[in-house]
């Protein structure tokens, strides 16, 4: 059964903006006791972050662990409750998945919960429009956030 579809509509749209913004959900999501995973469109945003984790709050700690695509314990559940990684490396179940790609994931399936991050304006827009159709065809519960 699908589970439920946050979306987030930010005003901001410059990818730097909307993965600060993606790192405060994480750490929100996390301290309230749930696993969470990144999933980036690259892995250079899957990079950027992992940076971002270590250093969006000077008092903050997320505990997280970027995996690759060559990352051969992809599989194996890891320690760390906050994972970020790119589409097609995560095969697992899934608690919370933080989509920060412009398409619906073939994770989401695998997710109770998803949060999609969506800025205001430009084809940011557009494609969110886009997955929230995608979402409603597939029958997931949807809610936005401004």
């Amino acid at each position: 059964m699908p589970g439920q579809v946050d979306f987030y509509v930010r005003p901001e749209t410059s990818p730097n903006a909307l993965e600060s913004f993606a790192c405060r959900l994480v750490e929100v999501v996390w301290k309230r006791g749930h696993d969470v995973l990144v999933l980036a469109a690259s892995d250079m945003a899957a990079r950027r972050i992992d940076d971002l984790l270590w250093t969006f709050r000077e008092e903050s700690f997320v505990p997280h662990r970027r995996l690759g695509s060559d990352d051969e314990n992809a599989t194996d559940p890891p320690s760390e409750p906050v994972i970020v990684t790119t589409p097609g490396v995560w095969r697992n179940e899934l608690d919370v998945l933080i989509n920060l790609t412009a398409s619906v994931p073939a994770e989401a399936g695998r997710a109770a919960r998803i949060a999609e991050i969506v800025p205001a304006g430009g084809t940011g827009r557009d494609a969110g429009r886009e997955r929230y159709r995608e979402y409603r065809n597939r029958g997931f519960e949807l809610r936005t956030h401004r």
